[in-house]
């Protein structure tokens, strides 16, 4: 505008001052300067209004993103640390949350290899260091939160060789001493300390030195001296410390009567010696005649096995014995019920009877089957094979000997070095450091990360560097070419030597092979859960079926998919059954079906879904111990299965094999079952229950059972309930909760330890929870935050705070965010994050938990 101004002044005085053609000359050269003036200030204003609009864009976008990226990034939570004992080599899992790649690992401020991540696991290996004690720090390269724990790296135990007892192992190190682990009921372990317990860690032996070989029966060892002598300890009530008494010993006493010893073996409950002139000494128990004496009656102290001499080596099984002479040909005797002696016949032998083999390079018995490897290195066994152990791909017990096959059961096993045989299971190794096992695979004692039974042998998943297997009851021990051992299977008595995260995971552990999954429910020893394409998988128990996948093999590591169940909407499971619910409204159950709890009009278990009959309507499936039971959607509810305590609510304590009516129930708007009681919000928020009320479960006041749904005392206003396995629990719309029942553990959650409440009682410090979830003894709640609190007992580390400490009031999970499912099992616990992922804890043993702890090395530790 100032310039049109300057403009019109400028032209009023030249026109009065100059000629018309010359002003008008003028005017036009003044309007084309400042018009050219005009459009470059404009031209600069528009490029300062746009520069200026720029910078805020700018600006504004910069704000966005720190916002954004603020908002993002989320603290990261550490909830376990497997193994959280380090030592050279131990493949290490972190679980948690938000743990993606900008989390970065030091040990001792030495940065760590990860090897690979997600938003739920870590992983990485550990590298040689010294034994001691470490501190592991997470950081997060972003936000700098930081994350220290104070880890424990021990070493490896090395030794020159082992023994295996049937929970317990001892080992015999470089400088000849000897350490021993696991059970130690009877003193077996040799510590002069009895009172402690089984022991994880290797302890010494009192007062053995110069020790050449060992022997470990079922709860005794034996050590063979290098002066030709052989001391005992641990249970004698057969006289198998051979001290001339029955007394048991909790260290090494010196086996009476004996000298010049080159070779040592030990049965369940006796021993024997061969001595320098090749002859055999047995003591112990005889009521099979395993000592050879002509004889059945035991002896406390050694007892010449009659006429044998010219022996190159001896072994003993559960109740049988044999030798192995000069001449390469073997006798037997004691027991021989399966024909273990392999003279072809099943009478017992009192004294020794030749077996019918040759060219016998070594023997091994165990349980009440015999083996031996071949000159040309090849396996025959013989006797019982119940579970397969004599490995030629059938369970038919043999008087004679039959090969031990290869993998494909197509050839025999070569190359074999060495042997090792129990009651239920062998293993073998062979000259180029391999592991074969077979036999029964309960425990996971195979070591082929499985739970099944193989009648052939079966390739060791660790590292192809064993010196020798060595086999216990349901455990087994190699020792490895760098002399360290590792042991795996059953861990009930400490026997595999290192405890952590085996038989438990006392914090939440992610599952990575479970991934996109919807919902799932736990059973007492089985699992399910729903993926996001509706399709139904299982893992853990299944003798009855209750996996679903039309076999009764037991899954540990590997989740099964249920046979042709899809478009499921909800699942139940019970102690050793399966429920599901589809969006059609139909609803399948599969496994036990002894009460006639898959609802199908029959007894019979099935190992993939039937369907339950006459049964309309239902909006949600709720599973009980034995017994199920559906909400319709009018608001009734019908159950079927077990009802010795009214648990069905139809007003009797018959059982019922298809769905029977709830007894004055019309109203009800959501159904929990415990392990034989069921309960049930009604339209007005109150709560009604019906079955089993010995331990006070219903909350009616008194202890009495009812076949009807009666009402929990004093409780209104409830949005969700539960029911365990003897107590019951509900949060109310304020968000705190109330529990009532049996609390021997603290379950019930209110700081005090009473036996009983048979009315509802609060929990203490719990305020905002949005629902409860209910296991044996222990009790969960889901928080408004998406965290979870548990109480109760933890023998199992079940209540996820890293402890096995029984807690009377609610403790954090340890480290559970993002969470939006926490359901409870028996001694077993899941959690679904947010995002799909599950992460399990509690009792791992059996497939509990579908992860691979892997079998660990026995630790050298203080």
């Amino acid at each position: 505008m100032k310039y049109l101004v300057t403009l019109l002044f400028i032209s009023v005085f030249v026109t009065g001052c100059s000629k018309s053609n010359d002003s008008e000359q003028i005017i036009d050269e003044i309007e084309e300067v400042v018009v050219g003036e005009t459009e470059e200030a404009e031209e600069a204003t528009e490029e300062e209004a746009e520069e200026a609009t720029e910078e805020e864009v700018e600006e504004e976008a910069e704000e966005e993103t720190e916002e954004q990226v603020e908002e993002e990034i989320k603290p990261f939570s550490i909830t376990s640390i497997t193994q959280n004992i380090f030592f050279d080599g131990a493949k290490v899992q972190v679980s948690g949350s938000e743990l993606d790649d900008a989390i970065s690992v030091t040990l001792n401020n030495i940065p760590l290899d990860i090897t690979s991540q997600n938003s739920h696991e870590l992983y990485f290996t550990v590298p040689a260091m010294a034994a001691g004690d470490y501190e592991l720090e997470f950081s997060h390269q972003q936000t700098n939160q930081l994350h220290t724990q104070t880890l424990e790296y021990a070493n490896k135990q090395l030794v020159n060789s082992i023994s295996v007892g049937q929970k317990h192992n001892c080992a015999i190190k470089s400088d000849k001493t000897v350490v021993c682990w696991g059970s130690n009921g009877n003193g077996e372990l040799g510590n002069n300390n009895k009172r402690d317990g089984a022991s994880a860690i290797p302890v010494s032996v009192v007062g053995l030195t110069e020790i050449m070989a060992l022997g470990l029966g079922q709860d005794h060892s034996c050590a063979l001296k290098g002066d030709g002598t052989v001391s005992c300890w641990g249970r004698n009530a057969f006289g198998m410390l051979g001290d001339n008494s029955t007394t048991e010993r909790e260290s090494p006493v010196t086996v009476s009567s004996l000298s010049t010893v080159i070779a040592l073996t030990t049965g369940n409950h006796h021993n024997c010696a061969l001595k320098t002139d090749r002859t055999v000494a047995c003591w112990g128990r005889n009521y099979s005649g395993q000592l050879g004496d002509g004889t059945t009656v035991d002896a406390l102290v050694p007892v010449v096995v009659q006429g044998l001499t010219n022996v190159s080596a001896i072994s003993a099984g559960d109740n049988h014995t044999c030798a192995l002479k000069d001449d390469n040909t073997m006798v037997c005797w004691g027991s021989n019920t399966y024909g273990q002696l392999g003279d072809g016949t099943t009478t017992d032998a009192l004294a020794f009877v030749p077996s019918a083999v040759s060219s016998v390079k070594t023997i091994e018995l165990g349980g009440d089957s015999s083996c031996i490897i071949k000159l040309d290195d090849t396996v025959d066994c013989w006797g019982d094979n119940s579970d397969g152990k004599l490995g030629n791909g059938s369970l038919d017990s043999s008087v004679t000997p039959v090969a031990v096959t290869n993998v494909t059961n197509t050839a025999a096993l070569t190359n074999v070095a060495t042997l090792s045989m129990r009651d239920n299971h062998s293993c073998a190794t062979t000259y180029d450091g391999d592991g074969y096992c077979w036999g029964n695979n309960e425990d996971g004692q195979l070591g082929d990360d499985s739970e099944l039974y193989m009648a052939t042998p079966i390739l060791v998943t660790q590292s192809a560097d064993f010196n020798s297997i060595h086999v216990g009851s349901d455990h087994t021990c190699g020792l490895k070419e760098d002399n360290s051992i590792a042991c795996w299977g059953d861990n009930g008595e400490n026997q595999l030597g290192y405890n952590d995260t085996i038989s438990y995971a006392s914090s939440p552990v992610s599952i990575p092979s479970l991934v996109n999954i919807t919902s799932y429910d736990l059973g007492d020893n089985h699992s399910c859960a729903i993926k996001d394409d509706d399709s139904v998988v299982c893992w853990g128990r299944n003798q009855y079926g209750q996996l679903g996948n039309g076999d009764t093999v037991n899954s540990t590591y590997e989740v099964k998919v249920v046979s042709g169940l899809d478009d499921v909407a909800s699942l139940g499971l019970g102690a050793s059954h399966s429920c599901a619910l589809q969006n059609t409204g139909s609803v399948l159950c599969w496994g036990y079906n002894l009460y006639g709890q898959l609802g199908d009009s029959s007894e019979n278990d099935s190992s993939t879904p039937v369907q339950v009959l006459n049964l309309n309507n239902p909006v949600s499936v709720e599973v009980g111990s034995n017994h199920n039971c559906a909400l319709k959607d009018n608001g009734t509810v019908v159950c079927w299965g077990h009802n010795q305590y009214g648990q069905l609510g139809n007003g009797t304590e018959i059982n019922s094999s298809t769905p029977v009516a709830v007894s004055n129930l019309t109203d009800a708007v959501d159904i929990k079952l415990g392990d034989e009681h069921s309960c049930a919000i009604k339209s007005d928020a109150s709560v009604v229950c019906w079955g089993r009320n010995g331990n006070g479960a219903l909350g009616t006041g008194d202890l009495s059972n009812y076949s009807v749904p009666v009402a929990v005392v004093g409780l209104t206003d409830v949005m969700a309930i539960d029911a365990g396995d003897l107590h019951s629990c509900a949060v109310k719309i304020d968000g705190s909760v109330q529990c009532w029942g049996y609390d021997y553990s603290g379950q019930l959650g209110d700081g005090i330890n009473n036996t009983l409440s048979t009315t509802p009682v609060n929990v203490v410090n719990l305020s905002d929870a949005v629902e409860v979830s209910l296991g044996y003894r222990y009790s969960c709640a889901l928080k408004a935050d998406s965290t979870g609190q548990c109480w109760g007992e933890n023998s199992n580390g079940q209540l996820g705070a890293g402890t096995l400490t029984d807690s009377l009031i609610p403790v954090d999970i340890k480290g559970l965010i993002d969470t939006k499912q926490i359901s409870l099992g028996r001694q077993h616990i899941c959690s679904l994050y947010e995002d799909g992922a599950l992460a399990c804890w509690g009792r791992s043993s059996v497939g509990r938990i579908p992860h691979h702890f892997s079998y660990p090395f026995v630790l050298e530790r203080d």
